[in-house]
């Protein structure tokens, strides 16, 4: 992929030489981070199908293009991350952000105070201590808060606050 996005054999090796660097470094630090290269080339292989065949990709597939967009910038592998970016940059925008504030205004202040900080990357135990609540009820807003936004998994919930614009 990097050589064709290269256009230069040279330029290519030294690139795919760095991605594979720097994946190889995020893997040894982080053991299950392979998998994480797995869902970098669903996003892309499921936007571009979904274009290749007339259709619009979901909220879904855009949300995940712009995750794995997020980790090849953390991670260094820029010919890749900026590949990804002008796909994402050629899409329209698919998120109703009025539908997704009405999702959140579902929520009590608090399920909302607390599902935008799991929302946002911090743990149960970091919520909890920034709150100065316990644990237990931090995951309790946490399960009641995506129950009600019917989301099952934080990323999912990063998608709602980042549709309503908060």
């Amino acid at each position: 992929m990097l050589a064709a996005a290269a256009g230069d054999a040279t330029a290519a090796e030294r690139l795919f030489t760095e991605a594979v660097d720097h994946l190889d470094a995020h893997e040894a630090a982080h053991p299950r981070a392979t998998l994480r290269v797995y869902r970098i080339v669903l996003a892309e292989d499921w936007v571009r199908s979904t274009l290749a065949a007339g259709g619009t990709p979901s909220a879904a597939a855009i949300y995940l293009l712009a995750e794995s967009t997020r980790l090849l910038a953390a991670n260094g592998a820029g010919a890749w991350r900026d590949r990804l970016a002008r796909l994402a940059a050629g899409l329209p925008a698919t998120h109703s952000v009025p539908a997704a504030r009405h999702r959140l205004e579902s929520l009590t202040s608090r399920e909302r105070e607390v599902a935008s900080l799991a929302a946002s990357g911090l743990t149960n135990k970091e919520i909890a201590s920034q709150l100065f609540v316990t644990v237990r009820t931090a995951e309790y807003h946490v399960h009641n808060a995506m129950t009600k936004l019917q989301v099952s998994s934080r990323a999912r919930l990063h998608g709602v606050f980042a549709a309503s614009g908060r």
